[in-house]
């Protein structure tokens, strides 16, 4: 929760370098899983893109933005999207979760071209089909 709060934070009184700082909380928690759960580490990341970091703790202390986290991750699960990175095509069920991109280019393709067999959800897990025998969460 800390590091939604932290990009929300961030979206909000610095919208210029929310770009820079949401692409830094993605490198450090998929490729040096970093604890973006931890103050310090957002603090250092904030600090990495140009934020104070103690402007940052203290936007996380008073817990502000913790009603807008919680409102728009229920507005996403009920779109479908139950875990990052999630991307949405026009008519086809939410990708949800890294997937080949040979999948994700042909899901794309098909919403270009008005092709209407994009992905199917699995009716038990709720896992994404891109291609039979293919199933991401």
């Amino acid at each position: 929760m800390p590091a939604l709060e932290a990009a929300t934070w961030t979206r909000e009184i610095h919208p210029e370098l929310f770009p820079a700082f949401d692409l830094a909380l993605f490198d450090a928690f998929f490729d040096r899983t970093a604890d973006i759960s931890d103050p310090e580490v957002l603090g250092r990341i904030a600090e990495s893109v140009g934020l104070e970091a103690a402007a940052l703790r203290l936007g996380l202390s008073t817990r502000r933005y913790r009603p807008l986290v919680l409102q728009e991750y229920l507005k996403a699960t009920e779109q479908g999207i139950r875990g990052v990175p999630a991307i949405l095509i026009p008519g086809q069920a939410p990708i949800v979760g890294a997937v080949p991109y040979a999948d994700l280019k042909r899901s794309a393709e098909r919403a270009f071209t008005g092709g209407s067999d994009g992905p199917r959800v699995d009716p038990i897990s709720g896992a994404i089909i891109l291609q039979e025998g293919s199933a991401q969460f």
